[in-house]
């Protein structure tokens, strides 16, 4: 199960639920 609304942290930057901070090439797509 991927909990996508939980704040966790990665090697290109913050992902806040589905917001993500830090570099916009590693965005995930939905």
């Amino acid at each position: 199960l991927i909990k996508n609304s939980i704040k966790f942290e990665t090697m290109s930057g913050k992902i806040d639920g589905k917001k993500i901070i830090g570099r916009p090439e590693n965005k995930i797509k939905k």
